[in-house]
């Protein structure tokens, strides 16, 4: 599935569920002898992505976020975020060409130029071939969207960016910065406080 889904991609909307049937997906599980171009299905398809996402099943939760961009009622908007979360995905599993090109036709567009989500995937991808200098630009610019699905994240990468180059200072000062930001969260303050001790037993 994973597989078929980096050539889906790219299909056009019309042949999308004629793809997938041509590489055996499991009906019984997608319901895929329903799904025409025109058609809607039953399935709630952002809700199974988020789900599916939030396990780690990237293939599935690409799956349903590539049906409910292309066959639930959307708006332009919703569009768009359904665009970045799969564009989140592939690079955070190194497919750093495709979602290169990706970003080119998308930073030309006015609704992607200022986007917080698109400058920390490109972040992401510099990560992922090792120049931190210019990963660490675009997580920067990133992190000001507090409230986003990828802030702990993008502080997640900043600070290992931050500890290889022992620049420790900066590691705690990030901290404490946003410390405010993520205190309402159990997990997150419990983990920043450990790296916290961590950069601080290092400096």
């Amino acid at each position: 599935l994973y597989l078929n889904l980096l050539d889906w991609y790219d299909e056009p909307q019309i042949k999308v569920a004629h793809y997938l049937k041509k590489q055996n997906i499991k009906t019984n599980i997608y319901d895929l002898k329903n799904i025409q171009a025109s058609s809607r299905s039953t399935t709630n398809h952002y809700k199974s992505a988020i789900n599916f996402d939030k396990k780690n099943n990237l293939s599935y939760a690409l799956y349903h976020y590539k049906m409910h961009l292309d066959y639930d009622d959307i708006n332009l908007n919703q569009k768009q975020d359904i665009e970045l979360l799969i564009l989140h995905i592939f690079s955070s599993i190194g497919l750093n060409r495709l979602v290169d090109r990706i970003y080119n036709q998308l930073i030309k567009l006015d609704a992607f130029k200022s986007s917080p989500y698109l400058a920390f995937i490109k972040g992401v991808n510099y990560f992922n071939i090792k120049n931190f200098s210019k990963a660490q630009i675009y997580f920067e610019e990133s992190i000001n969207a507090k409230n986003s699905l990828f802030f702990d994240e993008a502080l997640n990468y900043l600070l290992v960016i931050f500890f290889k180059n022992k620049d420790y200072n900066k590691g705690l000062d990030l901290i404490s910065y946003y410390k405010k930001d993520f205190a309402s969260e159990k997990m997150s303050r419990f983990h920043f406080s450990i790296v916290f001790l961590i950069f601080k037993y290092n400096k």
